[in-house]
């Protein structure tokens, strides 16, 4: 089975999935696949450098500098879209092959698919089920405040842009919610592999 993975920053994606990884599956970050078609010599670095060629985006060794690049489209949609519409298909089409080397070598192991903008992205067409990790808002905002130094004010403008809580509920399958203890999210983890 190809499980996507989804939830709002803070949510604790990565401890659902450090655990179900822990317990056998293969997972797929796409910020990671997209990471490294955007750093490794290819089509998509190469319109990444056209696209941001007045804002020298490029670090020494000729990496996209993605902090640089996060600052320059977060207030900028225009800018935001033209980078989306260039990592958003190569990213895909990795994640593709990926989904069908581990499906060809390990039919029957589960392969996890995260991404923080889940249905945004079209990751919905390449799994068959949808996990949402869900947490309070307020426990959100107290991850990001104490495990990024956020402010609550920068948590809430990012979690303003996601999806709602609400709307991934509906969309998914299964829900594990993360607002409690680790214990109690492990149980549900346990629960969901059954």
């Amino acid at each position: 089975m190809v499980l996507g993975v989804c939830g709002g920053v803070g949510s604790g994606k990565s401890f659902v999935i450090e655990y179900l990884e822990k317990q056998g599956a293969f997972v797929i970050l796409s910020d990671e696949v997209a990471k490294k078609i955007s750093e490794e010599e290819g089509p998509a670095l190469e319109k990444i450098r056209e696209l941001f060629k007045d804002d020298n985006v490029l670090t020494s060794d000729g990496r996209m500098d993605r902090a640089k690049v996060a600052a320059l489209i977060f207030n900028d949609e225009k800018k935001k879209n033209a980078l989306n519409d260039i990592l958003h298909p190569a990213t895909k089409e990795e994640i593709i092959r990926m989904i069908s080397d581990v499906k060809e070598k390990e039919p029957d192991r589960l392969v996890l698919l995260e991404s923080a903008i889940f249905f945004e992205t079209g990751c919905d067409k390449l799994v068959d089920k949808v996990l949402f990790v869900y947490a309070d808002e307020d426990v959100r905002i107290k991850r990001l405040m104490d495990g990024r130094g956020y402010t609550e004010e920068k948590c809430r403008a990012i979690m303003a842009k996601q999806m709602s809580s609400e709307e991934l509920k509906e969309r998914c399958d299964y829900v594990v919610n993360n607002s409690g203890t680790l214990e109690e999210t492990i149980r549900q983890c346990e629960e969901f592999l059954q």
